[in-house]
């Protein structure tokens, strides 16, 4: 009441070495020790105001990592590591590419990777039965078309603890997914969120309040990233092109320009759709990092 009447921004709080100054004297205190705790007194500030100075610790660990600290997942196909990509934690990150090119195909592969560094992962993905997303996700583990029943078994064991679903085919709330999302991230420890694709949530994708809605969503998954040091994966497809001879850029994501302004990185996913007997030297596929 009294800092109300003064003013916040006039007054400091002073911490005492006992429940209140009258205290602190009957019990010992000095002229000193009161002096000292006047010097040591802080502003009333508000929670959110904070000076950049306080962060510069976190700065050099960035900058001169300790060799005992654990690397940051990287893009990781096969058994070959792409150094140049990190997949942090309190980010987002927009995939898309055009219908049949794979990009689902290729985050799987990505979220294998990751897994294969320590990590957990979350998949929602409404357009896909679980078990067909099982099927798939065993071939890619096993490079097989048709592993053996022992080997599918092994693929089993391997993801019990890696790997969990959001078990709704069809349409899913953006709230309802974080909220399960989050609850995984406490419980289980999951650390990459895989949301395949906004299509299937009540965000639409055009009409009268379209981009408002894509906007709104796409702050919650970055600030669900951020609150439980997540990385979130989110699949946009792009805007209907005159061909599909040319990889999809950041400026081609379908819907409202918030969708790439509030992401971390944008990747594209691309196949070459060559003619057979086709032997120049182009590259089949490419996964571009914009």
């Amino acid at each position: 009441e009294v800092i109300q009447r003064l003013g916040v921004d006039r007054c400091n709080l002073v911490k005492f070495g006992a429940k209140d100054a009258n205290q602190w004297l009957q019990d010992g205190a000095d002229g000193e020790d009161f002096h000292a705790a006047l010097k040591q007194a802080r502003p009333v500030d508000p929670d959110e105001l904070v000076s950049i100075a306080d962060f510069f610790g976190q700065v050099k660990a960035m900058l001169y990592p300790a060799a005992s600290d654990a690397p940051m997942p990287r893009l990781m196909i096969g058994d070959r590591y792409e150094d140049c990509v990190e997949f942090r934690p309190g980010e987002l990150s927009v995939w898309t590419g055009i219908n049949g090119h794979g990009k689902s195909l290729m985050l799987n592969q990505v979220q294998i990777g990751v897994m294969t560094q320590g990590e957990r992962v979350c998949v929602f993905s409404g357009e896909m039965p679980p078990q067909v997303q099982a099927k798939r996700l065993a071939r890619q583990l096993t490079g097989s078309s048709r592993p053996t029943p022992a080997y599918i078994d092994a693929c089993e064991a391997w993801v019990r603890d890696r790997m969990w679903l959001f078990n709704v085919t069809g349409s899913a709330t953006i709230n309802r997914l974080l909220e399960v999302f989050s609850y995984a991230a406490k419980r289980y420890g999951i650390g990459h969120f895989v949301i395949d694709s906004l299509m299937t949530t009540e965000v639409p994708d055009d009409g009268p309040g379209a981009f408002s809605k894509q906007k709104e969503a796409i702050q919650k998954l970055a600030t669900f990233a951020r609150a439980h040091k997540a990385h979130v994966h989110l699949v946009a497809h792009p805007r209907k092109s005159r061909d599909e001879s040319e990889a999809p850029g950041k400026m081609d994501v379908g819907g409202s320009g918030k969708i790439t302004d509030g992401a971390d990185n944008v990747f594209s996913v691309w196949s070459d759709r060559k003619e057979d007997g086709d032997t120049s030297d182009s590259p089949d596929a490419l996964l571009e990092l914009h």
